[in-house]
Formats: structure tokens, C-alpha cells, sequence
């Protein structure tokens, strides 16, 4: 809230048109940050206003005591997890799991063939699975998801990672800022 003056008011915050708080804040003279929680659960452009009235002071242009805006919400992050093991202990999938990111774990020779099959994924995480366990176009697919798409990608090291797992000269290589 910007004010000439400290007073006091009432402030309401719709979304999408409906209200979803109102309280009467105190404000100070010059900049006074007001803070409402929204949780949402759908990603997309949702629409907020706010307006402040019942102001104790006096306002000389009361048509600017309401704001607009958008915020764009982003939708939970998916990683897909490429393993040839499916254990809830392994410490990267217990990381995730703490910070609340869904994630979905599936072998090399089950990854999809064409990039268009990572859609619903904003990450792609190979954990200690080799080259020759990935079809055809496998590979490619994951590099057109990170190229394309901006889909992230995460080699874990281990016996079976990086040159070692056979991805020398491969799409895989061209993605990782690390020469094999």
C-alpha cells in the first residue's frame, strides 16, 4: 500500500472474482507491504484484485485504491527417473520426495522413442543406466525434449554413467557440459 499518510483500511483480495480474504490492515506513511496467501492447485493465468476502502485518512483520489494482476501459475514439476532399480530408499528420489516433487521411475528399455512421449515431464534424470539399454531414437528423443521442449536433464554418476555407461558420441554427450 503507497499512502501520503498512516491510517488504516479495509483491503479485499478476490480471485477471479471471488473473495478470498479481507482484513483491516494498518499502513504507515510512504510503502507498506501487505501479504495474502493463495494456494492454487491449477496451473494457468489466474486474476487478482485488490481494493482498499472504509480508508481513515484522508484520500484524495480514491479511484486508485484498487489493483489488478495476473500471475501465471506453473504446474507441479514431474521428473522421470530412468533406473534399472525401483527402491523408495535411494537418496535422490528421498530428496525429491522431501520437497514435494512428483516423480516416476522407469527403466531404460520402457523410455519413450520419440520426445513428444516426455510432455508431462519437466525433467528427465538418468540414474546409473547405460547407452545400450535405451531402443533406437531413445536417446535423440531426450536431447529434442531438452533442446525443443526446455525439459532438463540429469546424468548421476555411477559404473554405468557418463562414458563409462557407453555415451560417448551420442545425442546424451551433446547435452552435458562435461567432455567424456
Amino acid at each position: 500500500i503507497e499512502s501520503a499518510h498512516a491510517g488504516a483500511g479495509r483491503l479485499v483480495v478476490k480471485r477471479e472474482g471471488k473473495q478470498i480474504h479481507e482484513a483491516t490492515v494498518q499502513f504507515g506513511s510512504g510503502s507498506t507491504p501487505v501479504v495474502v496467501r493463495s494456494e492454487e492447485k491449477i496451473a494457468g493465468l489466474v486474476r487478482f484484485q485488490a481494493t482498499l476502502d472504509r480508508v481513515t485518512v484522508s484520500d484524495k483520489y480514491s479511484e486508485d485504491n484498487e489493483a489488478h494482476g495476473l500471475c501465471n501459475v506453473q504446474p507441479v514439476p514431474k521428473v522421470l527417473i530412468v533406473a534399472n532399480h525401483n527402491q523408495p530408499e535411494e537418496p535422490f528420489q528421498a530428496a525429491l520426495k522431501s520437497q514435494g516433487i512428483a516423480f516416476e521411475v522407469k527403466s531404460a528399455a520402457a523410455f519413450p522413442r520419440e520426445h513428444t512421449g516426455l510432455a508431462g515431464y519437466s525433467c528427465v534424470v538418468f540414474d546409473n543406466v547405460p547407452a545400450k539399454d535405451f531402443a533406437p531414437g531413445a536417446l535423440s528423443a531426450v536431447e529434442r525434449f531438452n533442446k525443443e521442449m526446455g525439459g532438463g536433464f540429469v546424468m548421476l554418476g555411477g559404473k554405468s554413467s557418463f562414458a563409462a555407461g557407453g555415451f560417448v558420441k551420442t545425442p546424451v554427450e551433446r547435452m552435458l557440459p562435461v567432455d567424456m
